[in-house]
C-alpha cells in the first residue's frame, strides 16, 4: 500500500468549485468513485438475464446509499506490499455521509458517534476538529441493521452492505466523525474492508484524509494569493 502511505499529486475535481458545496475532502490514492446517480450500461437490453439482474441489484444498493445520506462512495484496490504481504490485491470501500442532525456541541456529537466503537481516537488538532475516529469488526448483523438509522452507524451499515456482498468474511469498519462547527451537521467518513489484518494501514490512511477535510472551501485562499 505504498501509494497510500506516500505523497501523491492532488487533482481538483470540478465539484470542488461548486458554489453549493458545503464539504471538501480528498479521496485517497487507489480509489475509483462509484457513480451514485446511477450506472449506465450501453446495450443493456441485450445483456443476459443474470447480468441484468446483477445490474439491477447494483442500482438498488446505490439507491440505498443515497437514501442514508451518502454523498461519495469509491472502491479501492491496493497491492499488499506491507511487511509480510503477498502482493495480492486488497479491496476496500470509502464512503462519506453528510447529515443534518439536532443541534449539539461538536465535541458531544463526536463522542456520541463513536460511543459503540473501539480504539477511539480523539483528533483535536485537525483543521476541521474536533473529530473522533474508531473502528469495529463485523458484518451487517441484526444488531447493526437495527441501529442503522442512528447517526453513529449509518455510514458503517451502508458500506458494510457493499463490503460483505462478495463473501462472508468479517468486515473492518474504520469510522471518522467530523461535526460541523454550527452543531447541526455531521460528516461521517468510513473505510470498510475484509482485510482485517491491515487495520493499521487503513486507519493511518483515514487519519490522513480527516486532516484534509474542510467545511469552507480551501480553494478560496489559493485564489486570493
Amino acid at each position: 500500500m505504498d501509494e497510500v502511505r506516500g505523497a501523491a499529486p492532488l487533482v481538483v475535481h470540478d465539484s470542488a468549485r461548486d458554489p453549493r458545496a458545503t464539504l471538501w475532502f480528498a479521496v485517497p490514492p487507489g480509489y475509483v468513485e462509484v457513480p451514485l446517480d446511477g450506472v449506465e450500461v450501453e446495450g443493456e437490453d441485450t445483456l443476459p438475464a443474470g447480468a441484468r439482474g446483477r445490474l439491477a441489484s447494483a442500482r438498488g444498493l446505490l439507491g440505498a446509499l443515497r437514501d442514508v445520506g451518502v454523498v461519495h462512495c469509491s472502491v479501492g484496490t491496493h497491492r499488499d506490499d506491507a511487511e509480510g504481504g503477498d502482493g495480492r490485491a486488497l479491496l476496500s470501500l470509502f464512503a462519506v455521509v453528510w447529515r443534518e442532525i439536532a443541534w449539539a456541541p461538536p465535541a458531544v456529537t463526536a463522542a456520541r458517534c463513536v460511543a459503540q466503537g473501539r480504539e477511539v481516537e480523539w483528533m483535536d488538532d485537525v483543521p476541521c476538529g474536533p473529530a473522533a475516529l474508531c473502528e469495529a469488526v463485523g458484518g451487517l448483523s441484526g444488531a447493526t441493521a437495527a441501529s442503522a438509522m442512528s447517526v453513529a452507524s449509518v455510514a458503517s451499515a451502508a458500506s458494510a452492505a457493499y463490503a460483505t456482498a462478495a463473501d462472508d468474511r468479517p468486515v473492518l469498519q474504520i469510522r471518522a466523525c467530523l461535526p460541523h462547527p454550527d452543531g447541526r451537521r455531521l460528516a461521517v467518513l468510513t473505510v470498510s474492508t475484509g482485510e482485517v489484518t491491515r487495520r493499521r494501514l487503513y486507519r493511518e490512511m483515514l487519519r490522513t484524509v480527516v486532516g484534509a477535510v474542510r467545511f469552507e472551501s480551501p480553494l478560496t485562499a489559493v485564489t486570493e494569493r
